[in-house]
C-alpha cells in the first residue's frame, strides 16, 4: 500500500512538474490570430515564464534580433509589440539565459500595391544566358559561381520568374536601371530583350540603361569542355540596338553624349534615364575604372534643360542612373568607391534644385534610401536604391502613384521561389554567407597597406623585429586569420545591412563591442608566438586603428542615418515611403518680381515656374494668371 502511495505520488509531482514545464514554454497570440496588417499592434501572451527572462523577435531570416523586445517581469502576462512591424515573417521567442523555452511565429501582411499608375522597379538584374555555360562541371565556373556572392547559376532562373512575376502583377511600366548582364555578353542581353519583349507583347513596357557590367566588359567569359573562352560582347551602339524597344527606340529624346534619354512613360510624369557608365571606348586610364560612375558635364548639362522643360510645362522629374547618387551611409566612398558616382552629391544637389524628386539607382545591391537637399535648402531628392534580383535579398519594389502625381507611395516586396529555387531568400543567404571568405579576402588586399603601415611605427626597435616577422607576407593566408578574428561579425554587419531598415534591430553599439573583442582575437591568432602583453598592446594599437575608421561607419550604417553629423543627416525608410512630388505649396509668391508693372501678364504653373507672358499658345494644363495686382486661374483645354 506505502509502496503504491508513493508511486502515486511521484506520479502525481511527474505531472505537475511537466505541467509547470509545459505551461512555461507557451506563447499565444492573444486574439488567436497570426496574421496581422502593417500598423497593427500584436498581442502575445506569455505563460510560465521567469523573472529575467526576454521575449525577442526576430523578422525573417535575419541574425540579429529587433531592438524592440519585452523583458519579463512576471510569470505570466501579455507583449503588447507596438505597431513598428513591417511586412514580414516573424519568431518571437522566450528566452532564459541562452535558450529557448518558447516560440511563435506570425506575420504581417504585405502591403497593397494599388495606386492610379504602378510602376515595378528592379535592379542589378545580371542575367547570365545559358548558353555561355555548356559545361556546368567547369572547374572555372564551379569557382566563380562560388566566390560571388550572387546566384549567377540561376540569374536566368530568377529573370524568368521575375518576368512571370510581371505578368501576374501588370505593372504600367517597368524600370531597370543598369547591370541587365553577368559581364555584357551578346547572349545575355539578347536574352534579357527577349525576356522584356514577351513582357511588352503582354501591353507591358520597360525602359533600361546600362550598368558597370554591361558594354564593352573585359570580364565575359564562356565555360565549355575545353576550358574558358572570352564571350562576344557589345559595344554602345549594339546597347541601343537590342534595347530599342526599350528607351532606345526612333523618336526617342537622346542625350547626343551618352545613352541617356527623356520620356514620359506616363502622362505628366518625366522619367530622365542618365548614363553614367565608363567603358574604354569612351576613353579611361584603367579597365578597373569601368567600375566606376561618372555623369560628365555634358550629359549633366543636358539632364538639366531637360528637367527644367518638364518643370516649365509642370510635369512631375524622376531620374534613373545605375550608381547610386549619394552616400547612404558615413564614410561609404572610403571603403566602397566605386558606390557613388563621380561627384554624385554634388550632381544630386543640382538635380534637386532642377525639381528632379528621386532617383532610382542599384550598383550596391542593397535596399536602401537616402536624401539630400540643394544649395539653399529649398528642394530635396531622393535616392531609392534597390537590392540586386539574384542577391540577398531578392526584391523588387512597386511605384504607386496617385491620380495626380503628387505622391509616390514605394513598397517593397521579396520574390521568394524559382522552379529551381524552393526559398530563393535562403539560397541567395546562403551563397552571400559562403562568398564572405572571399569578400574579406578583397578587403585584406585593399587595406593591407594598412597594417604594414600600423607595423612600419615599431620597425627600427629591436624588441618589435620578430613582431613584425610574425605576420604572414601571403595574403591569403592573412585573410584567413582575418575571417577566423572578424567573421562573425562581419556576417553580422553584411546581413543587417542587406535587409534594410538596420535602426530596428539597434546592434551599432553591440557591434563596436564585439569589433574591439575581434581585435583582441586577431592579435591572439596572428602573434601567437609573443606573449601575452605584446599582445594585448598590438590589440590596443589595432582597435585605436580600426576604430578610428570603422565607429563612424558602423553608428551610420547601422543606425540608417545618412550624413550623420551634418545638416543634411536624416533616417529614412529603406522599405516603403510616400515621396511628396509636388513642388512647394503654392510656389507663387517666391517667384513674382517685386517690380511688376500693372500691364504686364505673367502665367505660372501651379508649382510656381513661370511659363510665359502671355496667355496665347499654352499647352493644355490648368495655369495661375498675374496681371498687375489681380491673379486668377485659368484653364487650357
Amino acid at each position: 500500500m506505502r509502496k503504491n502511495f508513493l508511486l502515486t505520488v511521484c506520479m502525481a509531482t511527474c505531472l505537475l512538474t511537466l505541467s509547470v514545464r509545459t505551461a512555461a514554454q507557451q506563447l499565444s497570440t492573444t486574439d488567436g490570430r497570426h496574421t496581422y496588417e502593417m500598423g497593427e499592434t500584436v498581442g502575445i501572451k506569455y505563460e510560465g515564464a521567469q523573472v529575467g527572462d526576454r521575449i525577442i523577435l526576430y523578422q525573417n531570416l535575419s541574425i540579429l534580433p529587433l531592438a524592440e523586445k519585452l523583458n519579463v517581469e512576471q510569470q505570466e502576462g501579455i507583449y503588447n509589440v507596438p505597431p513598428i512591424l513591417q511586412p514580414g515573417n516573424y519568431w518571437a521567442l522566450l528566452v532564459r539565459g541562452n535558450n529557448s523555452m518558447a516560440q511563435l511565429n506570425f506575420q504581417i501582411a504585405e502591403l497593397p500595391i494599388d495606386g492610379k499608375y504602378r510602376v515595378m522597379l528592379l535592379s542589378d538584374i545580371h542575367v547570365m544566358s545559358p548558353e555561355l555555360v555548356t559545361d556546368p562541371n567547369n572547374a572555372s565556373y564551379q569557382k566563380m559561381i562560388g566566390n560571388d556572392r550572387k546566384l549567377l547559376k540561376y540569374s536566368y532562373d530568377i529573370f524568368k520568374t521575375y518576368c512571370d512575376t510581371i505578368k501576374a502583377l501588370h505593372p504600367d511600366l517597368v524600370l531597370i536601371p543598369g547591370d541587365l548582364t553577368k559581364d555584357g555578353e551578346l547572349l545575355s542581353h539578347q536574352a534579357v530583350a527577349e525576356g522584356l519583349q514577351q513582357l511588352l507583347d503582354e501591353g507591358i513596357p520597360s525602359l533600361v540603361i546600362p550598368g558597370n557590367h554591361d558594354i564593352e566588359s573585359q570580364m565575359a567569359r564562356a565555360y565549355d569542355y575545353d576550358g574558358v573562352k572570352m564571350a562576344e560582347t557589345i559595344t554602345i551602339d549594339q546597347f541601343a540596338e537590342i534595347y530599342r524597344n526599350f528607351g532606345y527606340g526612333e523618336g526617342m529624346d537622346r542625350d547626343p553624349s551618352s545613352l541617356s534619354y527623356v520620356c514620359e512613360p506616363i502622362p505628366g510624369l518625366v522619367l530622365i534615364a542618365i548614363d553614367d557608365s565608363r567603358v574604354p571606348s569612351k576613353g579611361i586610364d584603367r579597365i578597373s575604372d569601368m567600375e566606376f560612375g561618372r555623369i560628365t558635364q555634358a550629359t549633366l548639362d543636358w539632364v538639366v534643360e531637360k528637367a527644367d522643360e518638364a518643370r516649365r510645362q509642370d510635369k512631375r522629374v524622376l531620374a534613373m542612373v545605375h550608381h547610386q547618387m549619394m552616400e547612404h551611409f558615413n564614410g561609404q566612398t572610403s571603403f566602397f568607391g566605386s558606390s557613388v558616382t563621380e561627384h554624385g552629391d554634388s550632381i544630386a544637389r543640382i538635380f534637386a534644385a532642377h525639381g528632379i524628386k528621386a532617383v532610382f539607382t542599384g550598383h550596391m545591391h542593397i535596399p536602401n534610401v537616402s536624401k539630400l537637399w540643394s544649395v539653399d535648402r529649398k528642394d530635396s531628392i531622393y535616392d531609392i536604391s534597390s537590392a540586386s534580383t539574384i542577391s540577398y535579398p531578392s526584391h523588387y519594389r512597386m511605384l504607386l502613384f496617385d491620380e495626380n502625381l503628387s505622391t509616390m507611395k514605394v513598397v517593397s516586396r521579396p520574390v521568394n521561389a524559382t522552379p529551381l529555387l524552393s526559398n530563393l531568400q535562403s539560397s541567395a543567404r546562403s551563397q552571400v554567407a559562403a562568398a564572405l571568405p572571399e569578400t574579406v579576402s578583397k578587403l585584406v588586399y585593399a587595406y593591407r597597406s594598412m597594417l604594414d603601415n600600423m607595423m612600419q611605427q615599431f620597425a627600427g626597435i629591436p624588441e618589435f623585429d620578430n613582431v613584425i616577422a610574425d605576420i604572414p607576407a601571403d595574403n591569403d593566408e592573412l585573410a584567413a586569420l582575418a575571417f577566423e578574428a572578424f567573421g562573425a561579425t562581419f556576417e553580422k554587419v553584411v546581413f543587417t545591412t542587406d535587409e534594410a531598415n538596420e535602426n530596428l534591430k539597434g546592434a551599432a553599439d553591440e557591434i563596436l563591442e564585439q569589433l574591439k573583442a575581434d581585435c583582441v582575437k586577431a592579435c591572439d591568432l596572428i602573434f601567437d608566438n609573443q606573449n601575452t602583453d605584446t599582445r594585448a598592446f598590438l590589440a590596443t594599437i589595432l582597435q585605436l586603428t580600426l576604430m578610428d575608421r570603422a565607429e563612424p561607419v558602423i553608428k551610420s550604417m547601422l543606425n540608417d542615418v545618412s550624413f550623420m553629423g551634418t545638416p543634411d543627416e536624416n533616417q529614412t525608410d529603406d522599405l516603403y515611403l510616400t515621396v511628396d512630388l509636388s513642388y512647394g505649396e503654392s510656389g507663387i509668391p517666391s517667384v513674382l518680381p517685386d517690380n511688376m508693372q500693372p500691364a504686364e501678364t505673367a502665367v505660372y504653373t501651379l508649382s510656381g515656374i513661370k511659363v510665359s507672358t502671355s496667355m496665347n499658345h499654352l499647352p493644355k494644363g490648368v495655369y495661375v494668371v498675374r496681371q498687375g495686382n489681380e491673379t486668377w486661374k485659368i484653364m487650357i483645354r
